[in-house]
Formats: structure tokens, C-alpha cells, sequence
């Protein structure tokens, strides 16, 4: 609430993809496109022209995101082409960040964590020894609170702490990055531009009816 809403732009209302689910609404946030034209409607579909029915969310179809992600359009790291220029923490799809931590279906939260720290120690240590400067752009997608919301429902009371928990990761996130943007312009002896989004890839409102298709 501080940083979004009273001290940045909140929009409201604000449209989402149809269907508003991670397969179709993940690809839109990372390319500014709709499903008809990134070509993911959904976390599994039918494809008329290949005849497969990929499922992107088990096996070793989780990782397959990225061929089916249009060649047309592109994702947000195909805009920094610097070297080192662009990381990806969690999400399935990264195409053109020259940095990935993807997060593995089915595993719980705190290996990503780990795995992250390591991957960005190790780069921080060559950005020591090189001088190079750090990245241009961080997208971490978190998507560990979600699946519990799938099963518990978003308003279950057990939700509350996690809530509690993702709002204080995004606030040291913050604070770290701006304690890097201030070190960078003290360096550089001139401000440097700096810009934080908060997106979501689908709503959670909890359903209380449910008809079946047939």
C-alpha cells in the first residue's frame, strides 16, 4: 500500500486476459500481448497446426514455454540485449534473459530461494571482478502463495501470514533495490531513472458454484 498505491500508479479497474489463468495471463505480462497473439491460451490446449496437446504445467512439459511462445512477439528481456542485462527468477517463461532461476513445478518455495541466492551471489562476485554494472532489468515471478490459494481458497484465514509474508519480501525487495539504484548514482555522480511494476497474472476470487461443461 505505501509504495503501490500511495506512492506510485495504481490502476483501477484494469482488464485481464480471457481466460484469467497463469498460462494465458503470464506470456501477456511478459510481452504486453494477448493470448491470440503469444500464442498460450491456456496452461494446456489443443494446437490445430502441430496437433499436440501440450500440458505446460507437469513433466517435462513445464519447461516448454518458451517454444510455444509466438516468435512474433517479445517477451520484456528481449528489450535488454546488453550482456548480463536481464535475469529471470521463477517463471516458466524466460525467453531471451541471459540469466534463469526457473521454478520447478512441484517443488516447495524455499529451494528457489536457495538457488537464487547462489546463482546471484556468484554473480555479484563476477560483477566484482569484471566492474561490470548490475542488471537493467529483475523479473521475479513468485508463484508459491497461488497454489495454496488454489486449494485453501484466497480468504481461508491459514492465508493471512502468507500475505503478511509476501507483502514484507516485496518491501526488502525494494529497499534492497533502491540501495543499489543510490549506490549506483553516488558511483555514476548522477541519477540514475528507476521504475518497480507489481503484476498479477490472474485473480483469486473464491467460487462458490460450480457447473459442469456437459
Amino acid at each position: 500500500n505505501r509504495i503501490f498505491m500511495d506512492g506510485g500508479t495504481w490502476v483501477e479497474p484494469a482488464s485481464s486476459v480471457f481466460p484469467q489463468i497463469t498460462g494465458a495471463g503470464l506470456p501477456a505480462a511478459l510481452t504486453g500481448n494477448i493470448p491470440g497473439r503469444h500464442g498460450i491460451p491456456s496452461l494446456y490446449f489443443f494446437d490445430r497446426k502441430t496437433q499436440k496437446y501440450p500440458v505446460l504445467y507437469v513433466a517435462l512439459e513445464a519447461f516448454d514455454w518458451n517454444e510455444w511462445l509466438s516468435p512474433q512477439v517479445k517477451t520484456v528481456w528481449e528489450h535488454f540485449e546488453g550482456p548480463d542485462d536481464a535475469i529471470a527468477i521463477g517463471p516458466a517463461l524466460s525467453r531471451g534473459a541471459d540469466e534463469v532461476i526457473s521454478f520447478l513445478w512441484g517443488y516447495e518455495y524455499k529451494p528457489v530461494e536457495y538457488r537464487s541466492k547462489l546463482k546471484l551471489g556468484l554473480r555479484k562476485l563476477k560483477r566484482t571482478v569484471t566492474g561490470a554494472p548490475p542488471a537493467r532489468l529483475t523479473v521475479v515471478y513468485n508463484g508459491w502463495f497461488a497454489h495454496m490459494e488454489h486449494v485453501k481458497g484466497s480468504t481461508a484465514p491459514e492465508m493471512d501470514e502468507h500475505y503478511a509474508s509476501i507483502d514484507n519480501l516485496i518491501g526488502e525487495a525494494v529497499r534492497v533495490f533502491n540501495e543499489t539504484m543510490d549506490a549506483r548514482e553516488k558511483e555514476l555522480g548522477q541519477p540514475v531513472e528507476r521504475y518497480i511494476a507489481l503484476v498479477s497474472d490472474q485473480g483469486h476470487q473464491d467460487i462458490k458454484e460450480v457447473f459442469s461443461l456437459d
